[in-house]
């Protein structure tokens, strides 16, 4: 059974081999892999992905255009980024929603108001308190959630994870909220129109 490291090597390998100009289906990596099984490789194809990309050796896109893998819905592709298989040594923005100012301190106000979180993979958090000391791919003190085990490790338990991060909720996962609270994806609509909230680009902050 293959694990994270061959994964990785793999998806080096053939991204190299492809160039920057071409892009690698997900599959042809796990079919490298487990030609007969490649199915179930695809879950450690992504996280290996995910890895690289943290490390700025590659970007995900879809259609051509760089995605969140968190957010995105859909077939994708990888893209060499590096000619090397060196990770560099500043991290790259990768093109994943970029909080505010506002949004982070939104979403602290949530928290201290007592918003229940359970933290998962895929969702955003705030790292205030130098919980990670890896410096985050995306902007500073915000990290993507992919392997929980890793936060959990760092932090000793869940209940200890909720105090110390903040969760950076997406407009899916707030709309997700609100639908828990009896309100339809119309009423919301109808709520962002009346105070022009997409407009100024405060959608999440209504």
């Amino acid at each position: 059974m293959a694990d994270l490291e061959q994964a990785k090597t793999i998806l080096r390998e053939m991204l190299q081999n492809r160039g920057a100009d071409k892009t690698i289906c997900p599959s042809e990596a796990a079919r490298a892999l487990a030609s007969a099984d490649w199915r179930e490789i695809m879950p450690l194809v992504r996280e290996a992905a995910q890895l690289l990309l943290s490390e700025g050796i590659l970007r995900i896109e879809q259609k051509g255009v760089p995605v969140d893998p968190a957010l995105v819905r859909g077939p994708v592709r990888y893209r060499l980024l590096t000619t090397d298989a060196t990770p560099n040594t500043e991290p790259a923005y990768l093109g994943g929603p970029k909080f505010s100012h506002d949004e982070i301190e939104k979403a602290k106000e949530l928290k201290r108001l007592g918003l229940r979180w359970m933290p998962r993979p895929g969702h955003y958090v705030w790292d205030d308190e130098g919980l990670i000391e890896k410096s985050s791919p995306f902007q500073p003190q915000v990290y993507f959630i992919l392997d929980l085990k890793h936060f959990f490790r760092r932090a000793g338990s869940i209940e200890r994870l909720q105090d110390l991060l903040v969760w950076l909720p997406t407009w899916e996962d707030i709309r997700l909220i609100l639908g828990g609270l009896g309100l339809t994806d119309e009423m919301i609509a109808q709520h962002l129109e009346q105070t022009r909230a997409v407009e100024a680009g405060n959608e999440c902050k209504q």
